[in-house]
C-alpha cells in the first residue's frame, strides 16, 4: 500500500490513504469517509449478482454447483463464494439463508418444494450430515461459537467436502463417520 503510493506518486507530501488489501470498491463505505469520494465498483465485477433486486421482483433464484460456471461442487464453498459477492454488493448472506438456499430454496426455485428439499413425510430426501470441526482451523473457531447462527456461519464461510461425516441416499448411509459424530455430538451435549 504505501510502498506503492510512493513509487507511483513519489511527489505526494500531504496525507495518503492506502487500502493494501483490496480493491477499494471492497471497502466503499471506508473510502467514502477517509476520502469524500465513493468509488465505483471495478468494472470487470460490476455485473456481480444483485440478490436484493431479484428479491424486490419476486424471482425465484438458487445456487448451485458446477465447476464449468463455477469454481467447486462443494455447496459449502459455492455458499462461502456467494457470501462474498454479495458482501461486495453490499449485501448479506446468513447463514440461515444459506442453508435454506441449499435446501427448500433450491426446490422452491425449481417448483418442486412438495417433493423434495425438506424433511417432511411423504417427501424425498438424501441428508447430508456436516461436521463443524472436521477440519483444525473450524475446530478452532467452534470453540468461542454460541450459537447455531454462529456454527452454521463457520460451515458457511470455512467449510468444505471434508465436513461432510454422512450421507444418506433413501434412508442408507453412504460414508463411514458420522458414528464419530454422534459420538462427539453427546458428548458436549
Amino acid at each position: 500500500g504505501l510502498a506503492a503510493a510512493r513509487r507511483f506518486a513519489p511527489d505526494i507530501t500531504g496525507p495518503v490513504v492506502t487500502l493494501a488489501t483490496a480493491h477499494p470498491a471492497k471497502f466503499r463505505d471506508a473510502v467514502e469517509r477517509a476520502a469524500g469520494v465513493r468509488p465505483s465498483m471495478p468494472t470487470r465485477i460490476s455485473g456481480l449478482f444483485d440478490r436484493d433486486r431479484f428479491d424486490k421482483a419476486g424471482a425465484r433464484w438458487s445456487v448451485a454447483t458446477d465447476v464449468g460456471a463455477g469454481t467447486s461442487f462443494s455447496m459449502l464453498e459455492t455458499m462461502d463464494e456467494a457470501y462474498k459477492v454479495l458482501h461486495l454488493n453490499g449485501q448479506k448472506l446468513t447463514p440461515f439463508n444459506s442453508f435454506y438456499r441449499m435446501t427448500l430454496g433450491n426446490a422452491r426455485a425449481l417448483g418442486l418444494e412438495k417433493e423434495i428439499g425438506t424433511l417432511d413425510a411423504g417427501t424425498e430426501a438424501d441428508i447430508v450430515v456436516l461436521d463443524s470441526r472436521a477440519k483444525s482451523a473450524m475446530e478452532y473457531r467452534m470453540r468461542t461459537a454460541k450459537s447455531l447462527a454462529e456454527e452454521l456461519f463457520i460451515l458457511q464461510t470455512m467449510g468444505d467436502d471434508r465436513c461432510v461425516a454422512q450421507v444418506y441416499v433413501a434412508g442408507r448411509p453412504m460414508k463411514g463417520t458420522a458414528g464419530a459424530v454422534k459420538q462427539r455430538v453427546l458428548e458436549t451435549a
